[in-house]
């Protein structure tokens, strides 16, 4: 393992290590605040060469900084909870690493026969992200618990892997969009041609009702108190209690198809190409023009 000469940001006597088996071609570092990146365009061009000294130069100057791959052949899969944790090292033993809370790792892939073309959320908050995705690297510090990434570490290359065979293991465990709501006293039961509704996008039978707002579960990384996410059907807006983020409909595709995190959706998060990769989901899974996304956000307003 490579060992880069840097103290951690919570611990100046703590070294940081930088994996070998991150150093690689597929994979391409993204300077990031907390758990997002933080520079404008970072999956097209504003990301750099998987090299120890440029992370070395990100850390130090402040900075988290994180992996995305463009090129579609490599995956980290967050895996926040036990089941898949075993369903992956029953698969194939692989590199993994720690993130910021205790039981939670990313496990890494390479892929060798086609590239995967999604970010696709699991179950309970767990992700496989790939291209256009982007993932905290080994040495960052969780703003949250103040721990370090990559405290653990499994010291073994990262496995080679068949797509099928990846995505067989996973499928028990991927997050489907829960179906529209039959409940009657909601409005716009139907989408609309060109327009979006919360409403239409999240199943809310099962939530509490008080006027325009319904209170339940989050629908992607659930809750454990049943009550930590919110939809106001009237200013057709969400909120998430747990990452304190939120927003309108198009944030809603952008954390449902894995662009960006739950925790990730605050304003100004739906920027440059991310802007048009939700306008494209959007288009492609949930029936918006882009002429109406156009007008939705003022023509090319992007602050969302």
């Amino acid at each position: 393992m490579l060992t880069a000469n840097i103290t951690s940001k919570c611990n100046s006597t703590e070294p940081i290590n930088v994996p070998a088996q991150l150093m690689d071609t597929h994979l391409r570092v993204v300077k990031a605040l907390g758990k997002a990146p933080c520079e404008r365009e970072w999956q097209m061009r504003n990301n750099y060469r998987a090299d120890r000294d440029i992370i070395r130069s990100i850390l130090k100057s402040g900075y988290n900084y994180g992996f995305t791959c463009a090129s579609g052949l490599a995956c980290f899969i967050d895996a926040d909870f036990k089941e898949i944790q075993d369903a992956l090292d029953h698969f194939t033993l692989t590199f993994r690493y720690s993130s910021g809370r205790l039981g939670h790792y990313q496990y890494v892939y390479f892929i060798d026969d086609e590239p995967l073309h999604e970010n696709i959320p699991l179950v309970q908050g767990a992700y496989v992200k790939t291209k256009g995705g982007f993932v905290v690297g080994p040495g960052s510090i969780h703003l949250e618990t103040g721990r370090t990434y990559g405290l653990e570490i499994r010291d073994i290359p990262i496995a080679i892997v068949k797509k099928a065979d990846l995505m067989k293991v996973l499928q028990p465990f991927r997050k489907r969009l829960q179906p529209k709501s039959t409940n009657k006293a909601q409005p716009h039961q139907q989408p609309v041609l060109g327009t979006l509704r919360l409403e239409d996008m999240i199943n809310l039978s099962g939530f509490r009702q008080s006027g325009s707002r319904f209170q339940g579960s989050h629908p992607i990384h659930g809750s454990e108190s049943g009550t930590n996410f919110t939809v106001d059907v009237v200013n057709n807006q969400w909120h998430c209690f747990r990452c304190d983020s939120g927003g309108g409909p198009l944030q809603w595709v952008a954390v449902c198809e894995g662009i960006i995190d739950c925790s990730q959706s605050v304003p100004g998060a739906l920027r440059g190409m991310v802007f048009w990769e939700v306008v494209a989901a959007a288009h492609n899974h949930y029936a918006l023009t882009y002429e109406k996304a156009a007008e939705i956000l003022g023509g090319r307003n992007e602050q969302q």
